[in-house]
């Protein structure tokens, strides 16, 4: 069971991947197909559907750029589509951006991540890449339980309220702005079908998580095990 879980936390890990700015060193794996076939050897592993990602054609400077106009600059400065939640109003609710993001701050705080202090890196909290890094964590931690029921159950029970609060909504809409966009081709292919895999990756995680927690019987203990702080866990 370990194995597959390490499985599903490298897909969303590989998600989060295709979404960070374009790496030149990633990307002839892109134009062969090797990280297409990787992505969907694993999904088939852990979901038995081996969603496919299209292989892109273009130069990597073309698609970098495309990356930029779309997620970073737009055509006014700014982006077209925000991979950011707290710059669409329908998610903040007309909360302040640095209230909206402590939010995500603390969940990752709790689970024992701390924010980078790289300068060169440009994502905030909210941003998708380390929402998937973080749920990619979740699956992690739930993998290193696996002898220990009670922490198991909690990060399943993290993962339930992660996903359906901060990150379904967001998914959502960003796969419908994608495909309103691909009608007016104002989008690459390559993109679309990628956020359609990571909101459908997220609701399957959602479906498999529910069908196990189904199965046991909550005595709602909480566990005196005094692991590490990255084991504490207010889910059990």
């Amino acid at each position: 069971m370990s194995s597959n879980l390490e499985t599903t936390s490298q897909i969303f890990t590989m998600l989060a991947q295709l979404l960070s700015h374009p790496e030149e060193s990633v990307y002839p794996h892109l134009l062969n197909g090797n990280f297409q076939n990787e992505l969907a050897n694993c999904m088939l592993k852990t979901t038995g559907e081996p969603w496919a990602l299209p292989i892109v054609n273009d130069k990597f400077i073309d698609f970098e750029v495309e990356y930029a106009r779309l997620f970073l600059v737009g055509d006014r400065g700014k982006p077209l589509l925000s991979l950011e939640a707290g710059n669409h109003d329908v998610l903040n609710k007309g909360t302040g951006r640095p209230e909206f993001m402590i939010n995500y701050i603390n969940w990752y705080k709790h689970f024992g991540l701390a924010l980078t202090s790289d300068d060169d890196s440009s994502e905030f909290p909210d941003h998708l890449v380390c929402i998937l890094e973080f749920i990619a964590w979740l699956i992690h931690l739930e993998a290193q339980a696996d002898e220990n029921s009670s922490l198991q159950i909690g990060y399943r029970k993290a993962q339930k309220d992660f996903i359906e609060k901060e990150c379904l909504k967001f998914s959502a809409l960003l796969r419908g702005k994608a495909q309103a966009m691909a009608m007016k081709d104002k989008i690459m292919p390559f993109f679309v079908a990628l956020f359609n895999i990571i909101h459908g990756s997220l609701e399957s995680r959602l479906v498999e998580i529910e069908a196990k927690l189904a199965t046991v019987i909550d005595t709602n203990t909480v566990s005196e095990n005094k692991a590490d702080s990255k084991n504490v866990n207010l889910w059990g």
